[in-house]
């Protein structure tokens, strides 16, 4: 069985039109970094205690949080992708990123190097078997390190109105806005994953929204997404107190347990 719901001819025609809305230039002046990556940042700083530790982000894809963790002062920052337009554009800002997929045999640098933190940033949402992939990047995790992980909560509140009241409008949401998404997470159900797959959970929580750009949208638009846009803002608040229902993301920090539940890995004919 395959991994991923997309191959990488697909992100690298995803990469070259978002180049081209880009002006060709990653990042342009101005650009937005989202609220998860900059969560991501103050989650390493949280559990880590230097600016030396080994950091390994698989499925980069053009650098978001690499520039964000440079701009922190972390130095050991490997990428990896499955896109081979996304690497060349790390590369160009100076980036040690590996076109390569956790499909593959992983390069010699990569799986003989042990990482004090690896960030997974949606990705299992894009595969088959999101255990296979926890399960494979275990061995390359310090005894002391930490993962983080995020994917879309299929639980947010708006995705049950979104899908029966304005189906057209469904872009809007995280989980079932791409075609490629095939494994979909409530908060109960990520855990229960993360748990099987041998890691225990240290943080678990949900991302401020990123509110929508209202300022070139005609008059009829801009009422409506300002509206979502006061939604989103309100949201900020009930984040804190009920991630489940009011978060599109879900992240969690993990460290390595050494118990892994057999019994889940043998559904997928694993063996552990």
């Amino acid at each position: 069985m395959k991994f991923f719901s997309e191959t990488s001819e697909h992100a690298d025609n995803f990469y070259i039109e978002w180049l081209k809305k880009l002006g060709e230039k990653y990042p342009p002046d101005g650009y937005r970094f989202s609220t998860r990556h900059k969560l991501f940042i103050k989650l390493i700083n949280r559990f880590t205690f230097n600016k030396n530790v080994k950091i390994l982000d698989v499925g980069c894809g053009p650098g978001d949080l690499l520039l964000l963790l440079k701009k922190e002062g972390y130095q050991n920052i490997v990428g990896i992708d499955h896109s081979q337009i996304a690497a060349d554009i790390c590369r160009k800002n100076g980036f040690n990123v590996v076109k390569t997929s956790l499909e593959e045999e992983l390069p010699f640098e990569i799986k003989n190097t042990k990482y004090d933190v690896i960030v997974l940033g949606e990705i299992l949402e894009h595969i088959y078997v999101p255990i296979k992939i926890l399960l494979r990047l275990r061995p390359l995790l310090k005894d002391d390190g930490k993962i983080i992980i995020s994917v879309p909560n299929a639980g947010w509140i708006m995705n049950g109105i979104l899908l029966s009241f304005v189906p057209q409008l469904i872009w809007l949401s995280v989980m079932f806005a791409s075609w490629t998404h095939i494994k979909f997470f409530t908060f109960h159900t990520f855990k229960k994953e993360i748990r099987a797959s041998g890691y225990k959970i240290l943080w678990c929580g949900g991302v401020e929204p990123d509110l929508i750009d209202c300022t070139k949208m005609k008059i009829r638009a801009k009422i409506l997404f300002g509206i979502f846009n006061i939604f989103l803002k309100i949201s900020e608040f009930l984040i804190y107190l009920i991630p489940s229902l009011f978060s599109q993301h879900i992240v969690i920090v993990a460290g390595k347990d050494q118990n892994i539940d057999k019994e889940y890995c043998r559904k997928y004919d694993l063996e552990v």
